[in-house]
């Protein structure tokens, strides 16, 4: 795998010059450790260059499921945890390739009847459900 190209110089010193052959992704490698070696008249020299790749936000993160059903019993309490068919609460699972899944963040958007866990996904009620 070549991330960079370091052109053969004829000059009176050679120095390093990166050119990049391939995209860089913090994903598949954190850090590329180069040697370089400065010549002169006067002999040469060598020191070590780390590049250290920066993540960007390029994945967008990703639902376990497409669909999730959930369901609530009239005149439940508020903070009452939504439940699945099995009874087990629902919980939304989500992944990042950008970010650990501790730092992966839920929140429900343009509904005020139920809230999230921001951490660990759980479903809740916000206020006491009735039907008439």
């Amino acid at each position: 795998m070549s991330f960079f190209s370091v052109p053969n110089r004829s000059d009176f010193i050679s120095y390093f010059v990166p050119c990049f052959q391939k995209s860089f992704d913090a994903e598949e490698l954190s850090e590329c450790k180069l040697h370089i070696r400065g010549i002169s008249s006067d002999g040469d020299g060598q020191t070590q260059l780390i590049v250290k790749i920066i993540n960007e936000n390029d994945h967008a993160p990703t639902f376990s499921q497409a669909l999730y059903v959930g369901h609530v019993k009239e005149g439940l309490p508020e903070d009452s945890a939504v439940i699945v068919g099995d009874g087990k609460a629902l919980v939304i699972h989500a992944s990042d390739a950008d970010v650990s899944n501790n730092d992966l963040m839920y929140e429900v958007v343009g509904c005020t009847a139920f809230t999230i866990d921001a951490q660990t996904g759980e479903l809740f009620t916000t206020e006491v459900k009735s039907i008439q």
